[in-house]
């Protein structure tokens, strides 16, 4: 936006000074021609002037009305900006020996369209100005920068449609006001809206000739709102016509990371509100934030972050770190809405009204991971949710042309570890995101923490998990998951009274001893787990207690987010109940329900002839097929 703003003065610049040239020959309204056809050989656009009027003399007043600048050759739009009057005074004496003396410049009803192409083309890059008079246009020196007396613009309008950035932006000026004399204080005032939003910018910063005159780094401050964000900075600059050696302390805050759009061109995720602070520097074309810290809704946050323009992109950097992560951090990562409640859907995948939903359709902004590459760390100490017991994580985010790559992914979870990549590619038409993750260690208590059955709940899980989705939206890439994994659990027990409260009847089928006692579990397998078009399939699962030995299998619809898993028991010692029943686990993820089927008590008695299984010999697996493993010990149970 700040190289917008420059070369948006230095065409306006181009335009007056070839008009005040044309002028100071001849005072005729005809001139308009050769000072529109002298502005458009500076600029490299098609320049237009309506009316040209004014008188000269030691200080020269010129009037310009409807001004048009035109557009690139690739843009069919004819106009890039229009002026309805632009009213100048100057000294012409000044043109010649500098720097140039302005006491008067008023810019009435603009119009200003800014457009980007896909692939980076924008209209208001001028590469004919930047050859012929590229000095002239973007003073680089303090020495060269116009001596402007009074400055105003009224009902400007400025639109951004950038298709790279995947957004439409409007921003309106009511009035803007800026005086930059001899005096004490040089103070700019504009007032507006970003489409609904109030808009305000307030600079303050020293006199003239503190700005020309003198090599001391510059004082200035600055307090921007565009809506809910506000930034404001303090400091000094060392050369304020290229803004370098800029020191300055800055403060933002806002509902949204994302609503730093278009400040920081880059794919800043959805996040809970922020408010942070940090020591901002420039040189180069680098802009960095040290000692960031502050808060992200529950978060605390702090760390160092660098943006830096450049072909063929910009680059973000940074290293962050939390001691107290909150998940809703976590969320917007993954193109969740901080915060928000799962969302409904009575569409293709036939839920019920109302019903909460897992995955939500909330379109992945996807060109946004085209605006800048990225290269971010992100460490916490720990993560507060309450779906996970998250202990802790470290990530870090590489975005390069595109493609988001998550390496490493490690998080804490249950005194565990859940550990690998996840990459979100958008180089593609459709989206595509795959997680490739290992489960280790993970404790089954802490899933229970809060409830009445953690003091009897242990056991240790591992495990696989590779899958890849393809969609525009978390429930697309759900619904068209391929991929395979595999659990295990080595130890542990289930309380009891857990498993009373899914229906005595439920433990009674599956031969389970169920009293004040915990149900102990020898071990449990998923040998191998089958996804095919959002459709998880489990083939053979075994979990093995004291009592009895459980067989499952069945299949998990992420598409349709519904679960269908039948369970049978194998009992180990002699009862004089033989129910041979099967439980079934069904219906939606968020909310199943159990049932018994086929009993059947005759006759009358079961001898339990079911053997422990070799729990070290599944759990290794070794060179056989864990699959295997389980079938051979189900053979045995027969």
């Amino acid at each position: 936006m700040r190289r917008i703003v420059l070369w948006g003065v230095g065409i306006v610049a181009a335009i007056l000074l070839a008009a005040g040239a044309a002028l100071a020959l001849l005072d005729l309204n005809s001139l308009r021609g050769p000072a529109g056809t002298l502005a458009g050989a500076i600029t490299g656009r098609e320049v237009r002037i309506g009316r040209l009027a004014g008188g000269l003399g030691w200080t020269t007043r010129i009037t310009l009305s409807r001004v048009t600048i035109g557009n690139p050759d690739w843009l069919e739009d004819a106009a890039m900006a229009e002026m309805r009057s632009v009213r100048v005074s100057f000294r012409p004496l000044s043109l010649l020996f500098g720097p140039a003396d302005v006491p008067e410049l008023v810019i009435d009803d603009a119009r200003l369209d800014l457009v980007r192409r896909k692939d980076g083309k924008a209209n208001w890059q001028f590469p004919a100005a930047a050859e012929v008079a590229g000095e002239a246009a973007m003073p680089e020196a303090r020495g060269e920068f116009p001596r402007i007396g009074r400055f105003e613009i009224s009902g400007l309008v400025v639109t951004l449609d950038d298709a790279l950035g995947q957004q439409r932006q409007t921003f309106t000026i009511d009035s803007a006001a800026a005086a930059a004399n001899e005096s004490d204080e040089v103070r700019l005032k504009a007032g507006g809206r970003k489409g609904k939003q109030a808009l305000r910018l307030d600079f303050r910063g020293v006199g003239f000739e503190r700005l020309v005159a003198s090599d001391a780094p510059y004082p200035a401050e600055v307090r921007l709102v565009m809506g809910e964000v506000e930034i404001g900075a303090k400091g000094t600059v060392a050369e304020p016509m290229n803004f370098s050696g800029a020191r300055l302390k800055i403060t933002a805050r806002g509902p949204s990371l994302a609503a730093l759009l278009p400040l920081v061109p880059a794919a800043l995720p959805e996040s809970p509100p922020f408010d942070l602070s940090g020591d901002l520097s420039y040189g180069g074309s680098a802009v960095r934030v040290e000692n960031l810290r502050g808060r992200l809704g529950e978060s605390d946050l702090a760390g160092w972050i660098s943006y830096r323009a450049g072909e063929p992109r910009p680059r973000l950097e940074g290293e962050l770190r939390s001691k107290r992560l909150d998940v809703d951090v976590l969320a917007g990562l993954v193109g969740l809405s901080p915060g928000a409640a799962p969302k409904t859907d009575g569409g293709r995948r036939q839920a019920r009204q109302g019903e909460a939903r897992l995955f939500p359709d909330t379109p992945i902004r996807v060109r946004r991971l085209h605006l800048a590459d990225m290269d971010v760390s992100l460490v916490a100490q720990s993560v507060a949710s309450k779906a996970l017991p998250i202990d802790g994580v470290e990530l870090r985010f590489r975005l390069d042309d595109g493609r988001l790559l998550v390496r490493p992914f490690e998080l804490g979870v249950a005194a565990g570890r859940i550990s690998g990549e996840a990459a979100l590619n958008g180089r593609q038409e459709v989206p595509s995101a795959d997680l490739d993750v290992s489960f280790q260690n993970l404790d089954l208590r802490p899933f229970f923490k809060g409830t009445r059955f953690v003091q009897e709940t242990s056991g240790r899980f591992f495990g696989r998990l590779k899958v890849l989705g393809v969609g525009h939206s978390l429930d697309e890439m759900a619904a068209t998951a391929r991929g395979e994994g595999r659990l295990a659990m080595r130890g542990g027990k289930i309380s009891g009274l857990l498993v009373e409260a899914a229906g005595i009847d439920i433990a009674e089928a599956l031969m389970l001893v169920v009293k004040d006692v915990p149900v102990t579990i020898r071990c449990a397998i998923v040998p191998q787990l089958k996804i095919e078009d959002g459709k998880v399939m489990m083939e053979q699962a075994a979990v093995d207690t004291t009592d009895s030995t459980l067989y499952a299998n069945g299949f998990v619809d992420l598409g349709r987010e519904i679960l269908e898993i039948r369970i049978r028991a194998s009992a180990k010692d002699f009862s004089f109940l033989d129910l041979s029943a099967t439980v079934t686990v069904s219906g939606q993820l968020t909310a199943p329900s159990f049932s018994v089927g086929d009993l059947r008590p005759f006759p009358f008695f079961e001898l339990g002839e079911q053997e422990d299984l070799d729990c070290g010999r599944l759990l290794k697996g070794g060179s056989e097929p864990l699959a295997e493993a389980v079938r051979e010990e189900a053979g045995r149970s027969r």
